[in-house]
């Protein structure tokens, strides 16, 4: 996240990390109780992507922890490179 731009400010919470430019447009987690996975919140509007099963989920009416309606579960280098083009999109968002 950082390394999308000299603006982004990184803020570290009681129980996950912020990114942000002007707003927090990514929230990080890191539960090792949820089966060895990273957590993700970004503010990317659910409706516009495809929600895949045990990656993606919308979570806007939902309670959770950090920034945005887009819950994204990283468990693998390969989720982690499919979940860049959504974290670059919440940057150019924000």
């Amino acid at each position: 996240c950082e390394s999308l731009g000299d603006e982004v400010i990184r803020k570290e919470l009681k129980l996950y990390t912020a990114y942000k430019r002007i707003r927090n447009f990514i929230s990080i987690c890191l539960d090792p109780q949820k089966d060895a996975r990273v957590t993700i919140w970004i503010k990317v509007d659910p409706s516009a992507v495809k929600i895949e099963k045990n990656f993606t989920r919308d979570v806007t009416n939902i309670g959770h922890w950090g920034t945005g309606d887009l819950e994204v579960a990283i468990r693998s280098l390969e989720d982690f490179e499919k979940a860049k083009p959504l974290i670059e999109q919440s940057y150019l968002g924000s």
